[in-house]
C-alpha cells in the first residue's frame, strides 16, 4: 500500500503533538551505534580535558624542579666564591709566613682550619651532585609519564578517528534514504495532480457551474481529429 503524501502529513502532526513518540521513531530508524555516538564523543571529550590539565600539573612541577636547580646551581656558586677567598686568605697567609717566623705557627695552625673548611665545603659539594642526580632521576620520571601520556591522547585520536568514519557511514545512508523519500514525494505528487484531473472531470458542473452553463468535458483528442481539415 503505497504511503500518500497526506499520511505523511498526518504522521508529522502526530510527532509535533506527541514528542515522546520521536524517540521511539528514532530508536527504529537509527542503529544502536548512531544513538551512543554523543555520549561517546562526551566521554572523549572529558578524556582529552583531563589529559590537558594533567600536562599542565607536570609543566607547573617542571617549571619548580628548574626554579630549584637554579637556587643550586646559585648557592655552588657562591660556595666557589667562599672557596676562591679562602685560597686567597691561604696564600696571603703563606706570604706572611715567608716574612715572619713567629706567624708560622698561627699560619699552620689556619691552614688547619681552611683545610677542614675546604673538606667541610667538598661534603656539601657532594651533597648537591646527590640531589642534582635525584633531581635528574625525578625527571626521567617526569618523561615517562609525559610520553605514556602521549600514547594515550594517540589512543583517543584513533579512537575519535574510528568513531568519525562510522558517522561518516550513517550519514551516507541518511543521504540515501533521503533520495528514496525525495522520489517518493515526487511520484505522490504525480498521482495528486493526476486526481485532481479525475475530481475536475467528475465535478464540472459543481465547480463550474457559475461560470459557464451546463459545461461538458470535452477530450481533446477527438476533438482534434473533429476541427483537424481533411
Amino acid at each position: 500500500m503505497a504511503f500518500t503524501v497526506r499520511e505523511y502529513r498526518d504522521l508529522l502532526q502526530l510527532l509535533n503533538e506527541h514528542p515522546e513518540w520521536r524517540e521511539e521513531l528514532r530508536r527504529t530508524l537509527l542503529s544502536d551505534d548512531f544513538l551512543a555516538l554523543p555520549q561517546i564523543v562526551r566521554e572523549l571529550a572529558e578524556a582529552q580535558k583531563r589529559t590537558e590539565q594533567r600536562v599542565e600539573e607536570l609543566a607547573e612541577a617542571q617549571k619548580r624542579t628548574e626554579q630549584r636547580l637554579e637556587e643550586l646551581a646559585e648557592a655552588q656558586r657562591k660556595s666557589e666564591e667562599r672557596l676562591t677567598r679562602l685560597e686567597q686568605t691561604v696564600a696571603e697567609l703563606i706570604e706572611a709566613q715567608k716574612r715572619t717566623e713567629q706567624r708560622v705557627e698561627e699560619l699552620a695552625e689556619a691552614q688547619k682550619r681552611t683545610e677542614q673548611r675546604v673538606e667541610e665545603l667538598a661534603e656539601a659539594q657532594k651533597r648537591t651532585e646527590q640531589r642534582v642526580e635525584e633531581l635528574a632521576e625525578a625527571q626521567k620520571r617526569n618523561e615517562q609519564q609525559i610520553r605514556e601520556l602521549i600514547e594515550i591522547v594517540q589512543r583517543h585520536e584513533e579512537r575519535l578517528a574510528a568513531v568519525e568514519e562510522r558517522l561518516e557511514k550513517v550519514e551516507e545512508r541518511l543521504d540515501k534514504l533521503t533520495q528514496r523519500v525525495d522520489r517518493v514525494e515526487i511520484r505522490l505528487a504525480k498521482v495528486d495532480g493526476r486526481t485532481l484531473e479525475l475530481e475536475y472531470e467528475r465535478k464540472a458542473g459543481g465547480y463550474f457551474g457559475r461560470i459557464i452553463r451546463d459545461p461538458q468535458v470535452v477530450n481533446l483528442g477527438a476533438w482534434e481529429k473533429r476541427i483537424s481539415p481533411p
